[in-house]
């Protein structure tokens, strides 16, 4: 028995199930687009005070690497001064074989020691 009049076709209620599945898509693929970002502030929010424990760490190493800087240039200029001096003072016993050879005792040593 078909009821005519008494309600939307079958034909139209196919193009509104249509319309509302294509609607449902829409928003599940708007949804998605938001938990992501809402999932990248969380990681950005996670991230935030282990970037700031690093900046502290790298504030607290920052001076001693300048203190190492001024240490080792401090080292190069006292080792260029006794170069000089050995150059300069060949005749005290000390010549650049004599103490090349002392050098690769010791790091033998140090090596055996290891």
């Amino acid at each position: 028995q078909a009821d005519i009049g008494q309600g939307p076709t079958t034909e139209a209620l196919a193009i509104d199930l249509q319309e509302c599945l294509r609607r449902l898509n829409e928003s599940e693929g708007k949804l998605e687009i938001i938990e992501q970002e809402v999932q990248a502030a969380k990681d950005e929010k996670e991230l935030g005070p282990r970037v700031a424990v690093v900046l502290e760490n790298l504030k607290a190493v920052a001076p001693k690497v300048m203190d190492q800087e001024l240490s080792v240039r401090d080292l190069t200029e006292k080792v260029g001064q006794l170069e000089v001096k050995i150059d300069m003072d060949g005749s005290a016993g000390i010549n650049r074989a004599n103490v090349a050879e002392r050098i690769t005792k010791i790091e033998a040593d140090m090596a055996r020691i290891k």
